[in-house]
């Protein structure tokens, strides 16, 4: 099932002595021209090439050796590097793009760890460059206060060419501070990561997530300040090169440079997706506001860039996606740069909600030329020998041509992501990156597009990052990477303090067919309540998606998207707990709320299972922590069995239980995993055993959902794109099956499935939406792949034989006490537990974050 390629033999030779190419890196400079740039980027691997990773380099396109710093991310079982994170200064990097290599060295490299040149001082640290020193500061502003940071912790990182300094506290009003300051051997560039978060739990009453929740934190303004005396001041506004002007003579007070984004200058720039909690935009300006020493200007997208100048010591300073996460503003004085991630002009202040975080990244460089973007590629031919996608193919085959023409036409000219974040100004700090959830217009009732956020469903990251893999094209990286930072930062709730069936878990797709309001990112709005018999509610299995983060971690190195995995994973554990319900009185075993799918009852295969089960796998192959492994061991055997009778479990009811391919989908992973681990026990044999089950009766029984429209709810191009799923699902019980009449008999199927399903898509006009998109990103690839790749062998026999007994459907904790009440046996057993001291200060504690 894994391949293990040889090294990419194409590539020229190289000015390495005893050095041999592994494959092409395609650097793209989005700027101007640059003598030095540090690049992070994540490579993939394949199994059993590189065991020692100090003997990996980049060469430049010359040839020559370039010092680069190795970490692994990832490694296959045998112990190999399976992902890398580089570090590198690329020096006299042209514009547009270049390519470099990375090369597998005869000898460990033999560079000196980068002594760190961060230390802290009473406001803040002071960074040496070179033979300046630049003191920085980190303040917050709430009600026109100053608040100094408390309780601050330290930490540093050393590499051989990038240092990480780590500074940690908390503010008076309940925010916590995490700021990373990272500088690179012999470049003038540093990178400030800058992230506020409120640990708080919302207080959500009724299940409602409205802004102006009691669990906020409201604050007025926070920068960062680089201190650097000067005698004159430089700005560009739009890019290009340095205005200068003398401030010698100037008083310390006041403004040289002020510049400021109100909001995103966009035709829609006044949406109502900017809403704060009294339901109005602050934004007054559409796009910017200069004053210089030339005088005022105005603008809709500002990229500025702001520097002081002192003889020869120079500080600059610019603010990625400085228009797009609006407000944002650059200060300058004679004696500072502020860069105001949250400026105090905005009207009305920001509001963090419980369990919310913002990111910020500021660049400082000892140079009138600030940092460039740089965005890294590896040759798609390497990606798929490194294998490290299941079923991924970079060809261009006919199999892979209709899903070609969906996403040309589904993202072409008027309908490309920027296009599409306009429609509803998916822009500023709160919302750029996420996806405007256009398939919830069909049965919207207003006159005007809908607010509506898709918060990642169905891993919309991962589809971004395999088509970024197949193609090198930088547009999907410019979807999935501030995709990412999105989702880890807003959709995931990341707080402790609330019930563990919601802390860490991932917020779902905002209300349907209503507009989000005052919910934000969040489900149930307040306002969206009259005239609902039942309304509110959180978060819940069926919305996890980690892949995608996971894989977004190996290709930026980003500790964010890390986080947001494991806290999902954790979520997961946390949703099983028993021992924090009210119930755990008398009944504290497993809830069953990471296995329900649909209906609270069932707890057979679906997308709830399916979701945790791949969160758990996902968490596993970062920390390689066995009980995440067990975990998922626990809730396949809960919803799936060889001996199962899938017909009483009315599976082809696609409106009820359309998503029970999802689990299976995980379930082909896991053993995918298990035979890369060559664990082939008793889990093993079980899954294996349960695919081929389940394929036989999808090639019985299955059919395509839009064949029987009477039998759906909403007939939409939904189950046209959802049974390509189903389709891939029966190639891949194809691969577990030992008979070849049913293994063809799977395929055959399969391919009717998909080839009704393709048609049915194209007989909806509105096929084009952010559903069917994010599907078919993954789906229709791996449709494409399955085609192309018939199974040549069946996966390799069980090391266990033995009988797996018979199934019985899982009963979740509400229904076990439920069931216990009728039972006098059962009741006199519960009343018994609740007799015991401790599990009344468990009640206690859960009574209050449950209702109080």
């Amino acid at each position: 099932m894994m391949t293990s390629p040889t090294p990419n033999s194409t590539l020229p030779p190289t000015a390495i002595p005893g050095a041999q190419p592994l494959c092409a890196l395609c650097l793209t400079n989005r700027g101007d021209a640059t003598t030095r740039v540090p690049v992070t980027t994540g490579v993939s691997l394949p199994r059993g090439v590189v065991m020692d990773p100090q003997r990996l380099t980049v060469s430049d396109p010359n040839g020559q050796a370039t010092a680069t710093q190795v970490d692994v991310t990832a490694k296959w079982s045998d112990g190999s590097c399976k992902w890398v994170l580089l570090n590198f200064v690329a020096q006299n990097l042209p514009a547009g793009s270049s390519e470099w290599r990375l090369m597998h060295l005869s000898q460990p490299s033999q560079d000196k760890v980068l002594p760190i040149a961060i230390t802290p001082n009473g406001s803040g640290f002071d960074v040496a460059m070179a033979d300046q020193s630049w003191p920085m500061t980190l303040p917050l502003v709430v009600n026109k206060e100053e608040l100094t940071l408390q309780n601050v912790r330290t930490e540093q990182t050393e590499g051989t060419v990038r240092s990480d300094f780590w500074i940690r506290g908390n503010y008076a009003n309940g925010l916590h501070l995490s700021a990373r300051i990272s500088r690179w051997r012999d470049c003038e560039h540093v990178r400030c990561d800058v992230t506020l978060h409120n640990p708080n739990a919302a207080k959500h009453a009724g299940g409602l997530w409205d802004l102006g929740d009691a669990g906020s934190i409201v604050f007025d303004s926070f920068e960062l300040a680089v201190g650097s005396d000067a005698d004159s001041v430089g700005w560009s506004l739009e890019g290009g090169e340095l205005e200068w002007a003398d401030v010698s003579k100037r008083l310390t007070k006041g403004w040289p440079i002020d510049i400021y984004q109100d909001s995103s200058g966009r035709e829609n720039w006044q949406s109502s997706n900017h809403w704060n909690s009294q339901r109005k935009n602050p934004s007054k300006l559409r796009g910017y506001r200069a004053n210089t020493p030339r005088g005022e200007k105005t603008g809709q997208h500002a990229q500025p860039v702001v520097a002081l100048r002192k003889k020869q010591q120079v500080v600059s300073a610019c603010v990625p996606e400085f228009w797009q996460q609006f407000p944002t503003a650059l200060h300058a004085s004679r004696t500072r740069i502020h860069a105001a991630l949250f400026p105090a002009q905005w009207a009305g202040g920001f509001e963090l909600q419980g369990g919310e975080k913002k990111t910020s990244t500021v660049w400082v460089s000892a140079s009138e030329t600030p940092h460039v973007d740089v965005v890294v590629a590896m040759a798609p031919e390497w990606i798929q020998a490194t294998a490290v996608f299941p079923w991924f193919s970079k060809e261009t085959t006919a199999s892979h041509s209709r899903l070609d023409r969906f996403l040309s036409e589904s993202l072409g000219e008027g309908t490309t992501w920027d296009d599409r974040r306009d429609v509803i100004d998916e822009y500023g700090w709160r919302n750029f990156g996420d996806v405007h959830a256009d398939h919830e217009q069909r049965h919207y009732k207003g006159d005007s597009a809908i607010i509506s956020h898709y918060n990642n469903q169905f891993d919309m990251i991962f589809g971004g990052i395999q088509h970024y893999a197949r193609t090198g094209d930088v547009a999907w990286f410019d979807f999935f990477d501030p995709l990412s930072r999105h989702v880890a930062d807003i959709d995931v709730y990341h707080t402790t303090k609330d019930r563990s069936v919601y802390n860490g878990g991932l917020f779902w797709h905002t209300d349907h067919y209503s507009d989000a309001r005052t919910a934000t990112h969040r489900t149930y709005s307040k306002m969206n309540a009259d005239g609902h018999d039942s309304y509110g509610g959180g978060l819940s299995d069926e919305h996890c998606y980690t892949l995608g983060l996971l894989n977004h971690y190996y290709l930026t190195g980003n500790p964010a998207s890390r986080d947001a995995v494991l806290e999902q994973a954790e979520w997961v554990f946390g949703m099983e707990d028993g021992t924090q319900t009210i119930l755990a009185l008398v009944d504290d075993e497993p809830t069953g709320l990471a296995s329900a799918t649909k209906f609270p009852d069932f707890h057979g295969p679906g997308r709830g299972s399916g979701n945790c089960v791949n969160a758990l796998l996902d968490a596993w192959l970062l920390t390689s922590d066995r009980r995440y492994l067990n975990k998922a061991d626990q809730l396949i055997r809960r919803v799936v069995h060889p001996n199962q009778d899938l017909n009483a479990m009315h599976l082809a009811d696609s409106e009820g239980h359309w998503s029970y391919t999802v689990l299976l989908m995980s379930l082909a992973r896991y053993l995918e995993l298990k035979i890369e681990l060559g664990e082939l026990d008793e889990m093993y044999a079980y899954g294996r055993a349960t695919m081929q089950h389940y394929g036989r009766w999808m090639a019985e029984h299955e059919k395509s959902a839009l064949s029987v429209p009477e039998e759906l709810e909403f007939v939409t191009e939904a189950w046209a794109v959802q049974d390509v799923r189903k389709a891939n699902v029966l190639r891949l019980c194809a691969m577990f099956e030992d008979d070849s009449v049913w293994v063809e008999k799977m395929r055959s199927k399969a391919d009717e499935i998909a080839d009704r399903s393709w048609h049915d898509l194209y007989t909806f006009e509105d096929r084009y939406n952010a559903r069917a998109i994010s599907i078919l990103m993954t789906e229709g690839l791996r449709d494409a792949w399955h085609r192309d790749n018939a199974p040549l062998f069946p996966a390799p026999q069980p090391d266990w034989s033995g009988e797996f007994g018979s199934w019985e459907m899982f009963v979740g904790q509400r229904d076990r006490v439920k069931q216990g009440v009728k039972n006098p046996k059962l009741l006199a057993r519960m009343l018994g537990r609740a007799l015991h001291p401790k599990r009344w200060v468990r009640f206690v504690k859960a009574a209050k974050k449950q209702f109080g």
